[in-house]
């Protein structure tokens, strides 16, 4: 009765919740990649027309055709390289939290540096291979200014170095 043999399978390839699910990913993809500065999309393997797709959705204001938008450059990376562009973007969101821990880092070690006596030894003695003398010369060029400001060329110059030393250790 059944002209289909009984051991042969069926490909019958993703369902429609499973492809409404990717494209949902896509689109969330998408928005992402409008959050982006232009630095941060030159880096990533776009093409044109995403890319174009992208600046355009970065100027609209009104919600539906911005979800339009969204939805075009999602399904863009569909029809793409979208593995390529997800890689890219996660090693991208990697480095910038990696950048940011290294500003914490470097904030958390020169309020240190300046407020307790004891943390310059503790400092030297996590990264032995630092210039002493400089050290020493930033912090007291801090010491000398009012608690108040932080901000200062003296404070900025710190942080900067303390970066580059962790940066050079890596941190």
């Amino acid at each position: 009765m059944n002209d289909i043999p009984e051991d042969e399978e069926f490909d019958l390839g993703p369902s429609k919740t499973q492809l409404k699910k990717a494209s949902h990913a896509y689109q969330d993809l998408g928005e992402e990649l409008t959050q982006l500065s232009d630095q941060q999309l030159a880096r990533l393997p776009l093409s044109d027309e995403l890319l174009s797709a992208v600046t355009q959705a970065r100027t609209m204001r009104a919600n539906a055709a911005r979800k339009r938008q969204i939805q075009f450059i999602g399904k863009l990376i569909r029809n793409s390289n979208g593995d390529d562009i997800i890689a890219a973007l996660d090693s991208l969101n990697a480095e910038t939290n990696n950048s940011h821990q290294l500003l914490q880092h470097s904030e958390q070690w020169s309020h240190r540096l300046i407020q307790e006596p004891d943390a310059l030894a503790e400092f030297l003695a996590q990264y032995y291979e630092a210039d002493r003398q400089q050290l020493r010369s930033l912090i007291r060029n801090c010491q000398k200014l009012p608690a108040e400001e932080i901000h200062s060329p003296a404070h900025k110059k710190l942080r900067k170095w303390l970066r580059e030393c962790f940066a050079q250790h890596n941190f």
